[in-house]
Formats: C-alpha cells, structure tokens, sequence
C-alpha cells in the first residue's frame, strides 16, 4: 500500500469515527443518561471497513462517548443501526 492510499483510508476511518461518536452522543442524549454517566457499549458491523476503523480508534471512541468498557452488552437500555458512510454500525447502550 502505498503512502497515498494509506493517507486516504486513514481518512476515511477518521470520518466514520467522528460520524460514529456523534451519532452515539446522540443515543446517549435520547436516552436520557447523564452527560457525565460512564455508559458500556458494544459496537459492531459487518463491514469490514466499519470495523477496521472502530478497532483502530478505540480508546477515541471510548473516551469521547464516556464508555466505561466496549464489550458485549446483554441487556442494553438503548440500541440503534446507525448509518455512517453507507455502513451499518450496531450500537448498543447500558449504564
């Protein structure tokens, strides 16, 4: 791979990223937790690409949406398909 290509699809991961915390700060938001409250989430896809660029930006992820641990959620109090960037990322939400 080549330094341009590299460039672009960490691009492109920081894209879904951003989209991705926003849309979960939202979920938080609707469902009436905290601003402060530690939350666990899980958060999957089946894109490849989705989780490529979850899984490289974690620790972002769980610190701007406040995630105590991102792990399985059994019981979640929330939970949303989100679509960012034409990929379908599972959310799901718990105190």
């Amino acid at each position: 791979v080549c330094d341009g290509e590299e460039e672009s699809i960490r691009v492109i991961a920081e894209g879904i990223v951003r989209e991705l915390i926003r849309q979960i700060q939202v979920m938080r938001k609707d469902a009436d937790f905290a601003v402060e409250q530690r939350i666990v989430a899980e958060i999957t896809s089946d894109s490849e690409v989705a989780m490529k660029a979850i899984n490289a930006y974690l620790d972002r992820i769980s610190a701007d949406i406040l995630a105590k641990e991102i792990t399985k959620v059994d019981a979640p109090e929330t939970e949303k398909v989100v679509n960012v960037q034409g990929y379908d990322i599972i959310v799901k939400l718990a105190r």
